[in-house]
This record gives C-alpha cells, sequence and structure tokens, in this order.
C-alpha cells in the first residue's frame, strides 16, 4: 500500500483528514516511555483511551470545569442548531452534572470572562472564528480547547453527538456498558488537559446485532449507526422516521421480511408471477437441487428444467433466472411501487436467497463463465436495478457475496449506489471438503485465505463493499464460543483492505447469550477505531462491568478458553458442538476455578448476577456432558466444582435464565441430555 495505516489515520491538528485525527497533550514523548507514561497520568488520561496516542507534549495549563462541584463553564449551544447538536448537549449538562455534583448550564449567547464548552460547529465558531468542518463528514469529530474554551463538535449529523461522548468516555472516565449498566464517576473537582483530537471513523457503517444493541441511547453513546439500532420513531408498520435527535441511522432496510437480507425471491414471489412466468424461475436438475460444482459455480451439468408449479418453488427454494430481462423491469416496477409507500428506508436489497441453489439456464451460464463467478451475474443484476434509482432517490442496493456468490467477478464492478456486503461463511458445500471459515484465528491466517483473497478482490473492483461479519455460535447460543480475540486483528484487516463498513451478525432476539454485553461493547469500540488493543478493551470492560474484584477472575476465564481453543488447534465454525475438545474436563476444570473465583468476589447483589449470567454457558457445558465430566473428574481426583445433584444444578441454571429473560430457554431445555435430567427426577 502506499501508505501505512498509521500514516492514513493520524494527521496534524489543523490538516484536513478523512480518516484520521491526532490527540496532543503538550510535547513530544512517546507514549511508550515512561515520562511519556507519567505525563499521561498528570494529564489525567482515563483506563480506556480511545485514540492510539503517539506522542504527548509538556504539561500546559488544564481547564478546570469544576471546582468543588461549582461549575466554571456554561454550555454553548447555537440558538439554531439541531436536533443532534442539542440533545448532545442536554446530554453532556446532564453527565457533567451527576459527574461533579453542580449544576450545569446551557446558553445560545456566549458570556463575558466565562469559559464555555462550545456543542456544535456553529458554537465552535464563536470560540475559534476559523472552525471548520471540512472533511469530516457526517461523523468525524473535534475535541479542541482553544482560548481557555473548550470545543466539541463534528460532522452533520452525528458528528457532534460522538464528539460528546468520546469526551465524557475519554477526559471524563464515564463509561457505558450496556443498557442497564454504566460507570459515572464521582468528580466534584473536574479538570481537563489541552486537547486537540481531530478524528473520522475508518468505517462508515457500524452495526451489531447482539439483543441489547438495539436500545437508542446505548447505540449512540457508543457509535453505532446501523440497521439494528432502534435510532427511530415508529407509530406504525409503515410509518418509521428517524430519531433525528440521537442521529438516526447511517443506512436501514425498510421493516419488511420482502425488503429485508436475502430479499430477492421475495422481490417477485411465486404465488403472484409463477402462473404467467415460470421461465422468471430458476433452472435446475432434479437431483441437485442445492448443490454446486465448485467454488463460485453452480453445477450446470446435465439437463436442468423448470420448476412445475408453486409449491415447487417454495420446497426447493427456487431463486430467480436473473438474466432475464423482462423479470429485471418487473423488478424495477416493484422497488419503486415500495419506494411509493413514503418509508424511510434507504436500502434495497436483492441478495439470493439463502441456501446454495442458483439458476443454471444457458443464459445465465453464459454470463458465470465469462465473469468467472455466478457472483458476475448477480452484480449485473443489482446494478441494473440500482441504475434505474440512481439519480432520483438517493437509496442504495445491497447484494451479499455469499457461498456461491461469495468470488468476486472478473469484470463487474459494483455501481455507485450499490454495497456488497461480503459475509464470513464458506463458499461451497462439496463432499469431503472444508470449506469453513475458522473463527479461531484472524481472517487473514492460513487457514482463512481463500477468504482473504475473496476479500481482496471484492475490494479491487473498486466499488462500497461492506464485512457481514458471523459473530456468535448459531447451533448453541449459550455455549461458550472463544472467538473474542480475533476480533481486534479482523477489524484491522478490513480497515486495511478498504473495507467501509461492518455489521456483525449475533444474537437479536434474545438477551443473555453468551458474553453479550462484552462483545457488544467491544466490537462497538474497535468497530470506531480498530487501532485500540482489544485485549485491554476487555479487561476495562470485565473491571467496569463485573466490579474492579470480580472483573480479573472473569478475564482469566476468557483467556483460559481462549488458550484451550489455541492448544487443542480446533477450527472453530458458528455451528461449533458442546462437544468440542476445548470443552473437555481439563479446560473445563480451570474455567470453573477462575468463576467461581468470581463469584466469590463480587461484592454486590448486582454484580453476582451478571457474575451468575456469565456462569451459564460453563452451566450448560457441565449439564451436557455431566457424566462424563463427572468420571474424568474422579479419575483425576479433581474436587467437583458444582453441586453433586445434576437437577440442583439445571434448577440454578433455569432460574438465572428466566431471571435474565433467555427467551432460547425452551430450546435450551429440549435438548436430550437437558431432557433426560428434568425426567429423571
Amino acid at each position: 500500500m502506499a501508505k501505512s495505516h498509521r500514516q492514513r489515520l493520524w494527521t496534524r491538528s489543523g490538516m484536513s483528514s478523512r480518516d484520521g485525527c491526532l490527540v496532543r497533550l503538550g510535547a513530544s514523548l512517546p507514549l511508550r516511555s515512561a515520562a511519556g507514561r507519567v505525563v499521561a497520568f498528570l494529564c489525567a488520561a482515563v483506563v480506556l483511551v480511545l485514540f492510539s496516542t503517539e506522542t504527548l507534549t509538556a504539561a500546559e495549563p488544564s481547564l478546570t470545569l469544576a471546582q468543588d462541584s461549582e461549575p466554571r463553564v456554561t454550555i454553548l449551544v447555537a440558538k439554531d442548531a439541531g436536533p443532534p447538536v442539542r440533545h448532545a448537549a442536554d446530554e453532556l449538562a446532564a453527565y457533567l452534572s451527576r459527574v461533579t455534583g453542580g449544576r450545569f448550564k446551557i446558553r445560545a449567547t456566549r458570556p463575558a470572562k466565562t469559559p464555555v464548552i462550545a456543542v456544535g460547529p456553529k458554537a465552535a465558531r464563536m470560540v475559534q472564528p476559523d472552525f471548520s468542518v471540512e472533511g469530516l463528514t457526517t461523523e468525524g469529530i473535534v475535541l479542541r480547547t482553544v482560548n481557555g474554551s473548550l470545543i466539541l463538535a463534528g460532522g452533520n449529523r452525528r458528528g457532534t453527538l460522538y464528539a460528546v461522548y468520546s469526551f465524557l468516555e475519554d477526559f471524563v472516565g464515564c463509561h457505558w456498558w450496556a443498557p442497564d449498566a454504566e460507570t459515572v464517576p464521582s468528580r466534584p473537582t473536574l479538570n481537563i488537559p489541552q486537547i486537540d483530537v481531530r478524528y473520522v471513523p475508518q468505517f462508515e457503517y457500524r452495526d451489531i446485532s447482539y439483543h441489547d444493541a438495539s436500545d437508542p441511547d446505548f447505540s449512540v453513546r457508543n457509535k453505532l449507526n446501523g440497521h439494528h439500532h432502534r435510532l427511530f420513531h415508529d407509530d406504525g408498520y409503515h410509518n418509521v422516521v428517524p430519531d433525528f435527535k440521537r442521529g438516526g441511522r447511517r443506512w436501514n432496510w425498510l421493516r419488511s421480511d420482502k425488503w429485508g437480507t436475502h430479499a430477492a425471491y421475495l422481490l417477485l414471489p411465486p404465488e403472484v408471477y409463477f402462473k404467467d412466468h415460470p421461465e422468471w424461475y430458476a433452472e435446475v436438475r432434479d437431483d441437485q437441487p442445492h448443490g454446486v460444482g465448485y467454488i463460485g459455480y453452480p453445477n450446470a451439468a446435465g439437463t436442468g428444467r423448470r420448476p412445475l408449479s408453486v409449491e415447487e418453488c417454495n420446497k426447493q427454494r427456487r431463486p430467480l433466472c436473473l438474466s432475464n430481462p423482462e423479470l429485471r423491469a418487473e423488478a424495477v416496477r416493484n422497488v419503486r411501487w415500495a419506494m411509493s409507500w413514503g418509508v424511510a428506508a434507504s436500502l434495497w436489497d436483492l441478495s439470493q436467497i439463502d441456501g446454495m441453489n442458483a439458476c443454471r439456464c444457458q443464459q445465465c451460464m453464459d454470463i458465470v463463465n465469462e465473469e468467472g463467478a455466478y457472483s458476475g451475474l448477480r452484480l449485473r443484476f443489482a446494478n441494473s436495478i440500482a441504475k434505474e434509482f440512481l439519480r432520483t432517490s438517493g437509496s442504495h442496493f445491497t447484494t451479499l457475496a455469499y457461498h456461491y456468490t461469495r468470488k468476486p467477478p472478473k469484470h463487474a464492478k459494483p455501481g455507485e449506489n450499490v454495497i456488497v456486503l461480503l459475509v464470513t461463511a464458506y463458499d461451497e458445500l462439496p463432499s469431503g471438503k472444508n470449506t469453513e471459515i475458522s473463527y479461531a484465528v484472524p481472517l487473514n491466517h492460513e487457514r482463512n485465505r481463500s477468504f482473504a483473497r475473496d476479500l481482496t478482490g471484492w475490494v479491487n473492483t473498486g466499488g462500497r463493499i461492506y464485512i457481514y461479519d458471523y459473530a456468535a455460535n448459531f447451533s448453541h447460543p449459550i455455549m461458550p464460543f472463544p472467538n473474542v480475540r480475533v476480533l481486534g486483528p479482523n477489524l484491522r484487516f478490513f480497515r486495511d483492505q478498504g473495507i467501509r463498513g461492518y455489521a456483525s451478525e449475533a444474537h437479536s432476539r434474545t438477551p443473555g447469550t453468551e458474553l453479550a454485553e462484552l462483545r457488544t461493547w467491544l466490537a462497538a469500540r474497535l468497530a470506531w477505531n480498530p487501532d485500540l488493543d482489544a485485549q485491554q478493551l476487555i479487561r476495562t470492560f470485565c473491571s467496569g462491568y463485573y466490579g474492579a474484584a470480580a472483573g480479573p477472575h472473569i478475564v482469566a476465564y476468557i483467556d483460559a478458553l481462549h488458550d484451550a481453543v489455541a492448544e487443542t488447534d480446533e477450527w472453530l465454525h458458528v455451528g461449533w458442538g458442546y462437544d468440542a475438545k476445548y470443552l473437555n474436563w481439563p479446560y473445563v476444570k480451570t474455567a470453573w476455578q477462575h468463576l467461581n473465583r468470581a463469584a466469590e468476589a463480587a461484592d454486590s447483589d448486582q454484580l453476582k448476577f451478571r457474575v451468575q449470567v456469565a456462569r451459564l454457558p460453563l452451566q450448560y457445558v457441565s449439564l451436557m456432558r455431566w457424566n462424563e465430566h463427572r468420571t474424568a473428574a474422579q479419575q483425576a481426583g479433581d474436587a467437583w466444582p458444582l453441586p453433586d445433584n445434576s437437577r440442583q444444578v439445571l434448577d440454578q441454571f433455569i432460574e438465572i435464565a428466566e431471571r435474565r429473560k433467555i427467551s432460547t430457554l425452551k430450546t435450551i431445555l429440549n435438548q436430550p441430555q437437558i431432557r433426560s435430567i428434568l425426567e429423571a427426577q
């Protein structure tokens, strides 16, 4: 690459940058040196440092925001500031008041001889007349002390919100761990150092689909802007409007299964169109309705045929014949009709139906062969629809690079208003060959070389490419799934390759899945700034969420499981089972030691409950492998870390799961091993 990622990330204050920032706290001292660490401490550096600072400077006079609970500054907001800026000022005043014990006032005019915190670009110009948001796009931030005052501002709409939350987190010490868990320190006297921060997030789209991440306040405070975040108001199925106060979402699909991911099949439902247009539905072989031949190609050998009925279309999940020009024209009409509903959607999905099926007619295969991959045909289809709306709707169209469309095409390139969602999933399902991605190692690891190759190929098309990342175990959502360590390397890999958006698919319909709170918060931090130290973030979260006494034991538990995966060299895909080698007794014994110590160290009922929820995944494994683990413990002469009665353990599990409102509990209790415990006693 022409520039290293650090060269792209950092720029000097006052120099415009689309994707970087500078944090400056005085003269030039390396942060890694002892002197640099001392200066950072004296400058009130907080536990979590959002920006990976390269230089610090000799201490300059700090700005006092409050002295003995008496505010020393006024919050300044322009009279005609928009809803996001006003909400940012309200949040700043509320949290500074809670931190210091004083009451911070918001004014529209600058008071004489009184320092201010200028919130928003217009207020910033009252402090610094030449202040500019050029290059900040919609989400870049500026945190800057100028002439004895502080500027917190950013691009329209979300930038100023993010500037305020970055300041509260990185310089005041506030943290939002989960919708129902935050840290607000007590600092009656609040001083801040000289600050000069300019930063533009490196992923324009940041979407985390864990259940609790949908909370609007949690979302905006952790700088999440994607489809799964409830940054909107809904008074009916069709009537969704952005929550302008919280900045709204970057992109969002229509709230309908006909227009979300995997929507192309429902774009032209066979119940409506099959009778008159059976040729619009895929031609496949009778003996291989879901098969593929090799990477990027459906198997077109032999004689295929069109479906004979609507029932056959639905049973075999027959996709569309994408090369048919009449079908494309009708698809355009249907998109235009949906847009007429007056909804706030900005994304329209044209992705393949889930599964491995694809049309094998000669016309489709001619395009596939020309492109060297089936993705070429699908991308041409998406481009042909999207171009009809390029100058009129302001919308974008999404299509997945997924399974048989994961391999990039030779010639087709995404249109200007097309977004390709590259899924971290296998590319084919031939017999006798493992093409699953290994989530135990980073995606640029040798195991995952085919995915890394495809990622590079898609970026080289020059289009807008987002990652759609599988973040959890979908077969056993409650099971320990040690893939947290790869998140930091993966996000940096995506950034370095030129990926522009990040979406993480997890468990959106139930709270309480394995370490969901940590995973949500950690992914949000790294999606905002992938250069952060993920291990330090994990330690910070665990101390904040589980408590300073219990947190280190939770970290040790997480480390032990990740070490076990590395030692057993397991592949770890998203369907990994509870019989995994890393969950054998020697590793489970160590994990229980750490979790039991965490339970003993938790020093409040609230923290004890959070630790109990963190213990559920290991309880689940112990229940599923009860006899095996009991026998192994006895043979090894190890103390059993649980009650001797499995029903007693199960009752404890059910009690905590119900209290946490884990909706998958019914499925868990239906597992044969669990059901046998219930039926035996």
